[in-house]
């Protein structure tokens, strides 16, 4: 997850009616898998458990999930909670425990075929549970859209944090596929699992949601894109 400026969110206005449990075991098991994971030793732990699409196989199934809940340092792991704990309890809140659980699981499944599906060749080791909190942040933004979140840069609504996120994911993979950014984050498992949340949780409420968006809304997204690509051409 990003942690710098418009896609780093200090905290949200939405407080939530019930204890966030399911969110707070997600966060606690990612913490002790990380440890144990230190223990162990990294590297080993990775080339075992992290999802690797060039040998993904019904042997190897079980990576496209334990790869969400391992992290290559301290800082992946603690940016990952982060936006977990603050989208995680009231997404939570609105679908109950269970459900809750099988849209982050899902999500980070999905997240996985679909880096499977587009390099099935690839030999790199996909770890991190963005993928899945991708999906909490996409049910976030149906439920939610017109909340508000804090921010590095300002107090943004939850529309445009959330619809500028997509949007930069779909932009970052673009400077990567034209030699313009070196990055080994996956950013396809991001928009992969931000559309499988955005799915699940339609699918739970049977697309009974309400959902509305602002003119003045969609130009700040779009000049929010435009603005990064001209400082990139100075």
């Amino acid at each position: 997850m990003n942690s710098k400026g418009q896609f780093y969110p200090l905290k949200d206005y939405n407080k939530s009616k019930s204890f966030p449990i399911i969110t707070l075991i997600l966060i606690a098991l990612n913490a002790l898998i990380f440890y144990l994971s230190t223990l162990i030793g990294l590297n080993d732990t990775i080339l075992r458990y992290g999802f690797i699409p060039g040998f993904f196989s019904l042997e190897t199934f079980y990576t496209i999930i334990t790869s969400t809940f391992l992290h290559a340092d301290l800082a992946h792991l603690t940016g990952n909670m982060w936006f977990l704990w603050i989208f995680g309890d009231n997404v939570e809140d609105k679908l109950g425990k269970k459900r809750f659980t099988a849209l982050y699981l899902i999500s980070g499944l999905t997240a996985n075929l679909a880096l499977y599906l587009i390099n099935p060749s690839w030999l790199g080791a996909a770890i991190g549970a963005s993928g899945a909190i991708s999906g909490v942040m996409g049910a976030y933004f149906i439920l939610f859209n017109q909340k508000k979140i804090k921010t590095k840069t300002g107090i943004k609504s939850v529309f445009i944090f959330m619809g500028a996120y997509f949007a930069f994911q779909l932009y970052y993979i673009y400077l990567r596929a034209i030699g313009e950014l070196e990055s080994n984050t996956a950013f396809l498992a991001h928009i992969a699992g931000f559309i499988a949340g955005i799915i699940l949780l339609l699918i739970l409420f049977k697309g009974k949601i309400s959902f509305s968006i602002k003119d003045s809304e969609l130009e700040e997204i779009i000049s929010m894109l435009l603005g990064k690509e001209k400082t990139k051409k100075k």
